[in-house]
C-alpha cells in the first residue's frame, strides 16, 4: 500500500508540475484584468467560488466587476468569469467548438461518448444524427406519455390523502415525490423504462440517490475534474487507468466509479431490451413502456437504418442514455 501511495503522489506530482508550466505561457495575457484578491496560492479564488454557498461571493462579482473578471486557479492558473451577452453567444454557440471545456474529459469518463462528453466532429456527427429524434411530430408523440406519469402522480397523492381521511390536515414531501416523477418521465419519455409506479411514499429506485451522490461529489472535486482528470486520460490505455484508480487510496474517485458503472449498467440493460424489441418487430416494440415514442426507441430505430458515416456506435447509443438521463434530471428537479 505505501509504494502505491507513493506512486500516486509522484504521479500527482509530475502532472501539476506538467499543468504548470504549460499555464505559464499563456495566462500572462488575461493577468491585467480586474481580479478580486486570491486567498491562496494552491487554490486561488476557487473554493470562494465552487462551494455550495459561493453566492455572496458571485454577487460581490457582479456588483463590483464588469462583464468579465479574472479569477486566480489552482497554482496560478487565470479563468475568466464572462457574462457580457455578446461573448456568452460566441463561447456557448457561435464559436463554442473553439472553446476548451474542462470538464469534458470527466463527464466523458463518468457517462461515455454522449453529446456532453465529446467536442469537434464528433459532437457535430451526433447532432445531425439526433435533430431528427428531436423532431415536433416525435416531440408531440411523447405528449401521451408524460400525461400517464401526471396521472400515476395524481393517483399516487389521492391515495396517500385518502388513507388519512380522518386527519384534519397533511404534509406531503413534495420534494421527494417530484424527484421520482421526474425520474419517471425522462425515464419513459426519454429511455422507455419505468423506474417507479409512484403508487406510495415509500418506494423509491436506486438511480435517484445514485444521480444525486454523482452531482455532489463530482462537484466537489472539482481540482480532480478540471485540472487532473483531462491530462491523465492521457496516459495510458483506458484498461491500465482503471487499474491504477482501482489501487489509488482515494474514497470520492471510488464512489464515483462505482456510480458511472451502476448508471452504465443501466444503460446496458435498457439498451438490450430495446435491441431486442426492435429485432422481434413492432408488436414487441409496443409493447414496451413508451410504446416505441421515446427518445432511445426513436434513435436505434433510425440507428439501423442508418448507412451513412453519422450512424452511431453502441458505446455512443449508450452515452447518449447516461446523458440525458444525467443532465435532464439534474435541470428538472432544480
Amino acid at each position: 500500500m505505501i509504494v502505491y501511495v507513493a506512486e500516486f503522489f509522484a504521479a500527482i506530482a509530475s502532472v501539476l508540475w506538467f499543468y504548470r508550466k504549460r499555464m505559464r505561457n499563456y495566462s500572462h495575457s488575461i493577468a491585467n484584468l480586474p481580479s478580486p484578491k486570491s486567498k491562496s496560492w494552491w487554490k486561488g479564488n476557487f473554493e470562494e467560488a465552487l462551494n455550495p454557498r459561493a453566492w455572496n461571493f458571485h454577487v460581490k462579482l457582479l456588483k463590483e466587476y464588469d462583464s468579465v473578471v479574472r479569477l486566480d486557479g489552482v497554482m496560478g492558473d487565470k479563468q475568466l468569469i464572462v457574462w457580457d451577452p455578446k461573448a456568452m453567444h460566441h463561447i456557448l454557440v457561435k464559436d463554442h467548438a473553439i472553446y476548451d471545456r474542462s470538464m469534458l474529459p470527466a463527464t466523458a469518463l463518468i457517462l461515455g461518448k454522449g453529446l456532453s462528453g465529446i467536442t469537434g466532429e464528433a459532437h457535430r456527427k451526433q447532432r445531425r444524427a439526433l435533430n431528427p429524434v428531436f423532431s415536433i411530430a416525435h416531440m408531440r408523440d411523447m405528449l401521451p406519455i408524460f400525461y400517464d406519469v401526471v396521472h400515476n402522480l395524481e393517483r399516487g397523492l389521492t391515495q396517500i390523502l385518502d388513507s388519512e381521511s380522518g386527519i384534519e390536515s397533511q404534509e406531503i414531501e413534495m420534494l421527494s415525490w417530484m424527484s421520482r416523477t421526474a425520474l419517471e418521465l425522462i425515464g419513459q419519455a426519454g429511455l422507455g423504462y419505468s423506474f417507479d409506479t409512484l403508487e406510495d411514499d415509500t418506494v423509491t429506485h436506486p438511480y435517484i440517490p445514485t444521480i444525486k451522490q454523482l452531482m455532489n461529489t463530482v462537484g466537489k472535486m472539482w481540482i480532480t475534474r478540471d485540472y487532473i482528470v483531462p491530462l491523465a486520460v492521457k496516459i495510458g490505455t483506458p484498461k491500465l487507468r482503471r487499474w491504477v484508480m482501482d489501487r489509488i487510496p482515494w474514497p470520492n474517485v471510488h464512489r464515483v466509479r462505482d456510480m458511472s458503472d451502476y448508471m452504465w449498467g443501466v444503460s446496458k440493460e435498457i439498451y438490450a431490451a430495446k435491441r431486442d424489441a426492435l429485432a422481434a418487430g413492432d408488436e414487441a416494440v409496443e409493447r414496451q413502456v413508451g410504446r416505441g415514442k421515446d427518445i432511445m426507441s426513436i434513435l436505434m430505430k433510425m440507428n439501423l437504418k442508418e448507412e451513412s458515416e453519422d450512424k452511431l456506435d453502441e458505446d455512443e447509443v449508450l452515452g447518449q442514455m447516461s446523458s440525458i438521463f444525467a443532465l435532464s434530471f439534474n435541470i428538472c428537479t432544480n
